[in-house]
């Protein structure tokens, strides 16, 4: 994650408060920038929320103050539309229980090895109550999602049937292998790794202690590879090895490979049955996008909406 570029977020300070006082700055800062009925914010919330936003998605920072206000306005606008829906959460009375959301924050931990998720809110400055109450109102936007459309979406057998008879070719699954690899700087290096391999060293403790090449923490594992990802002289060696032969030498651009073959599984077409949850699941994602639109749009007109952009400039 980046940090908010700081000289930066000081120009554009500058530029904002110019000619302004410290006390019509704060009053400013409080003044309401957008309000749905009785839900409000204030821009020194988007403020807030924005650089928040920033720092989690660790998207490009601005490179000038117009790109930045290109992506305040923006967020401006998505803030909005979570306004709309949390209002449209209230009449619903719908809510995230303790449980809900400690589930959510478990499943976004796992993704981070050992203590790094604690470590980024420190290193970042996130406060963790302000990044928590975020993915309470991501979870209670789910919801009204799921409520008020998701589960009114209704995807027949036959439209299942259909779309898999006209996209028969998506779900042709290719020749796969599981492949180990070591990769070495040069061709005598290589040699004397095979030989080492030959005389009953284990290839992936030969990866840990040799290979230059970043899955080498996995004893080389690449995992299952489709034919026709790598380039054709890799992919060639590959798919010729039987399951648990090792490949001789192979030159690419990076270097000198060896490879292990552990596992082959044959080219392959599901039949509908294997694929028809998937296709469901699809199916439903496409009318969501074709029905989300007017449905939020007959959401704000029925609320009283205010955006003040000008607190903006």
């Amino acid at each position: 994650m980046r940090m908010f570029n700081r000289s930066l977020a000081i120009f554009l300070l500058i530029l904002v408060t110019f000619g302004c006082t410290q006390d019509e700055q704060d009053t400013r800062n409080k003044e309401t920038l957008i309000k749905v009925d009785t839900l409000a914010v204030s821009l020194a919330e988007f403020n807030d929320a924005f650089e928040l936003s920033q720092i989690i998605s660790e998207q490009p920072q601005p490179s000038d103050p117009l790109s930045e206000q290109t992506y305040r306005l923006q967020f401006l606008r998505q803030l909005l539309e979570e306004m709309v829906i949390l209002r449209r959460a209230e009449e619903l009375d719908l809510t995230v229980s303790a449980q809900e959301l400690e589930k959510e924050i478990d499943k976004i931990r796992k993704d981070y090895p050992d203590d790094s998720f604690d470590e980024i809110f420190l290193k970042e400055a996130i406060s963790y109550d302000h990044w928590k109450e975020k993915i309470r109102k991501r979870l209670l936007v789910k919801n009204v999602i799921q409520t008020d459309l998701v589960q009114n979406i209704s995807i027949t057998a036959e439209k299942i049937k259909s779309y898999y008879n006209e996209h028969k070719e998506t779900f042709v699954r290719p020749e796969m292998v599981r492949v180990y690899q070591i990769l070495l700087p040069t061709k005598d290096q290589a040699k004397k790794v095979l030989a080492e391999i030959n005389r009953g060293v284990s290839f992936q403790d030969m990866a840990r202690a040799h290979s230059i090449s970043p899955d080498k923490d996995k004893g080389g594992d690449l995992g299952f590879v489709a034919k026709g990802i790598l380039t054709e002289a890799l992919d060639r060696t590959i798919f010729k090895l039987k399951e648990g032969k090792i490949s001789p030498v192979v030159k690419s651009g990076y270097g000198y490979h060896l490879f292990l073959v552990t596992e082959k599984k044959p080219a392959s077409k599901p039949d509908l049955s294997r694929v028809a949850k998937t296709i469901r699941k699809r199916l439903k994602e496409e009318k969501l996008e074709q029905v989300y639109g007017a449905w939020l749009a007959k959401l704000r007109s029925r609320y009283e909406v205010e955006v003040n952009e000008n607190l903006l400039e």
